[in-house]
């Protein structure tokens, strides 16, 4: 909801590094389809990872639904 306020697009490449410690960044898509379909962001596009575990993989670029 943080980032989806801003009205910039984000993915999670912005979001992995203010994860908790304990929390796997693998749990960000599941959270980021929640917020979908709660209709709080909208899918704009894809990035390439940055993650260095997925090889510059495409995850997908979000913006908040109301921006």
């Amino acid at each position: 909801a943080e980032h989806a306020a801003t009205g910039e697009p984000f993915s999670a490449n912005d979001v992995r590094p203010h994860l908790p410690e304990g929390v796997r960044p693998a749990a960000v898509g599941g959270r980021f389809r929640h917020a979908a379909r709660r209709g709080v962001i909208r899918p704009i596009g894809y990035v390439a990872s940055t993650d260095p575990g997925t090889h510059a993989h495409p995850v997908r670029l979000w913006k908040g639904a109301t921006a």
